[in-house]
């Protein structure tokens, strides 16, 4: 099925047995990498560089933003409707410019900065990714939860406005079982 907000194959990279929901916007596809059997489920806004692993799932309605700064999204990764996902924030302890309505070259004061997801991430609905956040491998958020830039534990649960740690994850079952399965 065709696509109707971008041409699927300006796409800098695009796996094997990807599926990209006929409404997903990729404002620049030719900054996004989408690797093997990844699904990017309708109504998804994407418009800035970003690299998805294989296996991954971006529910409908997330939203991916932040200029030209990168996203790197591992493999396995699973993010919940109506996310966001940004690299770029006004600064709003100080009086900043950021809008994309006002040249960039008057831009001032305001946070770009990478944001990296690592191997088996689940991400819940609703949730937010603000810029510099590192999550690393098996890392899970409850929905609703904000995420800031500080330290995550791998195979940690984490939820709330200040993404608070709940719960050590099991994951030596999952580890045995994700081996199994031919990539």
């Amino acid at each position: 099925m065709k696509n109707i907000f971008f041409d699927i194959k300006k796409l800098k990279f695009l796996g094997k047995n990807v599926i990209i929901g006929r409404t997903v916007r990729i404002r620049k596809p030719e900054v996004v990498s989408i690797g093997d059997n990844t699904i990017i489920d309708d109504f998804t806004y994407i418009s800035c560089p970003i690299k998805i692993g294989k296996n991954c799932h971006i529910g409908p309605g997330v939203t991916v933003n932040g200029g030209n700064t990168k996203i790197n999204i591992g493999d396995f990764v699973d993010i919940g409707s109506n996310s966001t996902i940004s690299t770029s924030s006004t600064n709003f302890l100080n009086a900043s410019i950021s809008s994309a309505a006002i040249n960039k070259s008057y831009h001032f004061g305001s946070i770009s900065e990478k944001i990296v997801i690592q191997d088996y991430v689940v991400i819940g609905s609703n949730c937010v990714i603000l810029p510099g956040v590192l999550l690393p491998e098996g890392m899970a958020s409850s929905s609703l939860t904000v995420l800031r830039k500080k330290k995550y534990l791998k195979w940690s649960l984490y939820s709330g406005f200040n993404g608070e740690f709940l719960v050590k994850r099991n994951n030596k079952e999952f580890l045995k079982k994700i081996k199994k399965i031919k990539i």
